[in-house]
């Protein structure tokens, strides 16, 4: 199973200010974003970054939405929606039995920080912004990760926006 992290960062390394707020993504981005996240044919959630945009961004259509979540036995009924417990290996087994071969991890910090830590990253696709929050929600949130990475390409968006795509080395 392959991993695909694609978070948006500020310069100084937030994906969000501390109350969760990232309007700053352009639409490029949460175009190109979409385009993954359809190509792979799911997408990785935290719980509350599935709150937060739900009915925004997802569920995001012609994909499905696999929300990590500790609460057991969670639904909403929407298509397309499935809430998943248990450790990070759980969900990506779970993933691969519904037959999906990669999936796009979107957030938030803490659910790519648990992933980060258990070495479960193969790629990175990473959007940094040409802003400082001074404060914010970090790209692994709490969590303490170290990855060496290995630089793929660079693309230059709109808006001063760079996106970097790094194979994880370690």
């Amino acid at each position: 199973m392959k991993v695909i992290f694609y978070p948006a960062i500020s310069l100084d390394g937030n994906i969000a200010t501390p109350d969760g707020d990232s309007d700053w993504v352009t639409e490029e981005d949460e175009e190109l974003f979409a385009e993954e996240v359809r190509k792979a044919g799911c997408v990785i959630v935290g719980s509350r970054t599935y709150e937060q945009y739900r009915d925004i961004i997802y569920p995001l259509e012609g994909a499905t939405t696999f929300v990590c979540t500790g609460r057991k036995n969670q639904e909403d009924g929407r298509d397309g929606v499935i809430f998943t417990g248990g450790d990070c290996r759980a969900v990506l087994e779970e993933i691969a039995s519904r037959g999906f071969q990669s999936v796009v991890l979107s957030g938030g910090g803490e659910t790519s920080g648990r992933f980060a830590e258990a070495g479960l990253i193969d790629e990175m696709l990473i959007s940094i912004y040409p802003r400082f929050t001074g404060e914010g929600i970090g790209l692994f949130g709490s969590r303490k990760v170290d990855l060496r990475l290995q630089l793929l390409g660079t693309r230059e968006l709109k808006e001063g926006v760079i996106r970097h795509h790094y194979r994880v080395c370690s």
